[in-house]
């Protein structure tokens, strides 16, 4: 791939991630203001396709692009369909982006472009049922429809010389085409077990994926079947034998094509005998010889790719090439003494000739650097436009047309450009490694400093101490600055759902309003990557079980409207992430009693139960208190792994709900799981860490405060029982008997005897191996700056294995 389409591809990823809130906000508000900065991004996308040579997404841009100007431009009125025929119109860009990111510039959909016209000449667009809608998987996806008609590509010369030769061997020939629906999988369906039935029969040639129909990676439903395969097959058998491979398999949605394949079909040109021999000219109407169809849809495929090459005109070419331009130039003006100021000033007539030259001398160095090649393109950094009042915006980058909004200041000569560069995940890991590496070696000196105060080497004991204090700003400095680029903001997680709850609300004929807040809070990027999903898991049933329908809600004297909050706050180390809802609520009652009733509890534990205790119920595998199962939810699969995930992420999830009001899950993380801070205490004989975030206080205790409660051990702390966790359950070990305890107290209103408090310590926390995995009551191990090996325990695990967990 050229250096200009890895560019592009880099460039695309950014633009569409602005273009879908654009067109959800014009569904609230058709602004010119909107339709301005969303014609801007296309026009840049567009630009940028041409100057890299993409010519599939360089067509359909340029076709949304019309409309949009149109829409400007008041030539297109906007009417019902247009936010839908954006979104999968631009659907189809994201999925053509993935298409050439995998080596493939196709062309987009006929049946789409043309509807993008007729959109423009005012007719309705086509309505699309519900399940072909965009976005049913997650997030935007292209919609499932059948892979709209295309002549055959030419067949390789090696595929056609073996077909010839099994031709000639009096071997039937067939061309394939499997396209099959989206339940293929949930069927029971296996395209292996069918490919290697259609191997028995012969030999399987030119076998190729159009892949379409599959969605960017964010938005997959790995439970879909979203390719069509087209293949060649050599066999002794006939075509009825073929066709009986698939006999189980073909219905409506699972089509298969069987068609016999001649040696005129593997003709090396598929447009011959179109032209008259030896004339140079098309023979006259009526005079063509006879063709098979397959080679006149060849011939027009290839005119129609001739016709789109043909639009491509300087416009497109130009609009892309001036940013790269605006890159080059930006890179030079750097080379510039900053403290030089354009001023006017007269040329004498003599002085003109000298200035010409060194004019001309600079120019051969532009040209020089401009000859650079995409190389020098792909590193120069984006001028990012971070002075006061311009945080957080995009700067300009690669070959897109984002204009500098950078403010020069006359007075300030000499003060630096501010740069923004764009760093590859291996380059953030390989930083974020070291960084706690450097606070691992900085940890290590004050042991040090002790062996040498032992030794009685009291001033290089001090001079170390005063080195290490040095050192330890350094490396907190160092470890602050790389945190900057390793934390991501949360609204990278929570941009993806405004299109899902668009789409699933209306599929579920509810009406439903998202509200985020917080998204600027940073979270370790390893945690963002993964709390999608139990994120999604949650708003997902809010949406189908928590939130009543337009009627319901009306009868209930609520508004019609149902409103669902992604909310996100920094709580000292922790980040805390709310989903809530104003729907129906979860009742408890039919909760507990479905536990009873599908023999996951007794009567009798759920008579003992509180309120609260009942509602934690949600959390157990395969329970659910939806009578229906709906395409959402309603399994009872999936709230354990919520939790699972969370708890592996060193994190806490607690549900609230109010019958009628509503329901909100509010989920505890760590700030970043890349460095922790521990307190280290003593158990017994062992020294272990437990997260510093987890823990709520510590406290001495007398022995008279230390009571027994239904049989387990609790402390009576300021007018409060606290139940005791009994390290014996899972450590060889516990808090020796004297008259005072020390307790250290956990948020989670736990308390776990210990013999001593030995401190904090920042340390790397690292997931145990092999064997040691099936430790669930350790997080992690970390090692000390002495070199010893602490374990850290997992306050959540502590807590289910002394107190019981439900089962």
């Amino acid at each position: 791939m050229s250096d200009l389409k890895e560019i592009f591809l880099e460039e695309a990823g950014d633009l569409l991630v602005q273009i879908e809130p654009l067109v959800l906000e014009l569904e609230k508000e058709m602004s010119p203001e909107l339709l301005d900065e969303l014609f801007r991004i296309v026009h840049t996308l567009k630009g940028s396709a041409g100057i890299a040579g993409v010519r599939g997404i360089g067509e359909l841009t340029h076709r949304l692009e019309d409309l949009l100007d149109g829409l400007r431009s008041g030539e297109i009125e906007a009417g019902p369909g247009l936010v839908d025929l954006l979104l999968v119109g631009f659907d189809y860009v994201r999925a053509m982006v993935t298409d050439l990111a995998g080596g493939q510039d196709l062309p987009p959909p006929q049946e789409l472009l043309e509807e993008i016209a007729a959109y423009g000449r005012g007719e309705p667009p086509a309505a699309r049922p519900l399940e072909e809608k965009p976005g049913t998987s997650g997030r935007g996806a292209a919609p499932l429809a059948a892979v709209p008609e295309a002549a055959e590509s030419p067949v390789p010369d090696e595929v056609r010389r073996l077909l010839r030769d099994e031709l000639r061997r009096g071997k039937n020939v067939f061309h394939l085409k499997l396209e099959f629906g989206r339940d293929f999988f949930r069927q029971g369906h296996n395209l292996g077990y069918l490919l290697e039935d259609l191997a028995g029969l012969g030999t399987i040639a030119g076998l190729k994926a159009d892949y379409r129909r599959v969605p960017p990676l964010s938005a997959l439903n790995p439970e879909d079947y979203l390719l069509v395969f087209t293949l060649y097959l050599a066999t002794g058998e006939d075509r009825e034998a073929v066709e009986e491979t698939f006999v189980f398999v073909s219905s409506d949605e699972n089509r298969v094509a069987v068609r016999p394949v001649s040696e005129e079909d593997l003709n090396e040109d598929p447009l011959a005998g179109l032209q008259q021999p030896g004339s140079g000219e098309l023979p006259a109407v009526g005079q063509a010889p006879p063709l098979s169809a397959r080679r006149l849809r060849y011939a027009v495929e290839v005119l129609r790719q001739q016709e789109k090459a043909l639009r491509m005109a300087e416009e497109e070419v130009l609009s892309g090439l001036l940013p790269v331009v605006r890159r080059v130039l930006e890179r030079l003006a750097g080379r510039i003494d900053p403290g030089l100021e354009l001023c006017p000033c007269e040329v004498q007539g003599g002085e003109r000739e000298q200035l010409l030259k060194k004019t001309g001398e600079l120019l051969a160095v532009l040209g020089a650097e401009v000859q650079a090649g995409p190389e020098r393109l792909s590193s120069t950094p984006a001028i990012s436009s971070s002075g006061p009042g311009n945080a957080g915006k995009p700067g300009v980058s690669g070959l897109t047309g984002r204009s500098p909004k950078e403010q020069r200041k006359s007075n300030t000569a000499g003060e630096g450009r501010q740069v923004a560069f764009k760093v590859r995940r291996e380059t953030a890991d390989a930083l974020m490694s070291l960084a706690g590496e450097l606070i691992i070696a900085k940890n290590s000196l004050p042991y040090l400093v002790k062996k040498l105060e032992a030794a009685g080497l009291e001033g290089q004991a001090r001079e170390l101490k005063d080195r290490c204090l040095y050192l330890d700003r350094i490396a907190r400095e160092i470890h602050d600055r790389v945190m900057d680029i390793w934390l991501l903001p949360v609204q990278e997680v929570f941009g993806r759902f405004p299109r899902f709850v668009r789409d699933q609300a209306r599929m579920l004929e509810k009406k439903v309003e998202l509200v985020t807040a917080g998204g600027d809070t940073r979270l370790d990027r390893n945690i963002i990557e993964e709390i999608y999903e139990p994120l999604l898991h949650l708003v997902r049933n809010a949406l189908d079980h928590g939130l009543e329908d337009p009627e319901e809600r009306l009868r209930a004297g609520k508004n019609p409207v149902g409103v669902i909050h992604l909310a996100a706050r920094r709580q000292g180390e922790r980040i805390i992430i709310q989903v809530s809802d104003d729907g129906r609520g979860i009742d408890v009652e039919t909760l507990a009693g479905k536990a009873v009733s599908d023999g996951m509890l007794t009567r009798e534990q759920v008579e003992a139960m509180s309120a609260r205790e009942k509602l934690k119920l949600v959390f157990l595998p395969g329970l659910s208190s939806k009578e229906g199962i709906s395409d959402l939810s309603g399994r009872g699969v999936g709230m354990d792994a919520v939790e699972n995930t969370i708890r592996r992420l060193g994190g806490t999830i607690g549900v609230e709900s109010a019958p009628g009001r509503g329901t909100t899950f509010v989920i505890s993380l760590p700030f970043t799981m890349a460095t922790s801070e521990v307190l280290m205490v003593r158990i017994g004989g062992g020294v272990y860490g437990i997260p510093l975030a987890a823990v709520g206080e510590t406290v001495r205790v007398e022995e008279k405060d230390l009571r027994t409660v239904r049989g387990r051990p609790v402390a009576l702390l300021r007018g409060e029982i606290i139940p005791l966790l009994e390290s014996r359950l899972y450590l060889e070990a516990t808090a020796s008997c004297r008259d005072e305890t020390i307790l250290v107290v956990l948020q989670q209103k736990a308390a776990l005897p210990v013999d001593a408090v030995l401190g904090k310590e920042v340390v790397i926390v690292k997931p145990l191996a092999g064997e040691l995995k099936r430790l669930s009551v350790f997080m992690g191990a970390a090692v000390l700056g002495d070199g010893r090996v602490l374990l850290v325990l997992d306050p959540n695990e502590m807590i289910r294995l002394s107190l019981g967990g439900l089962k």
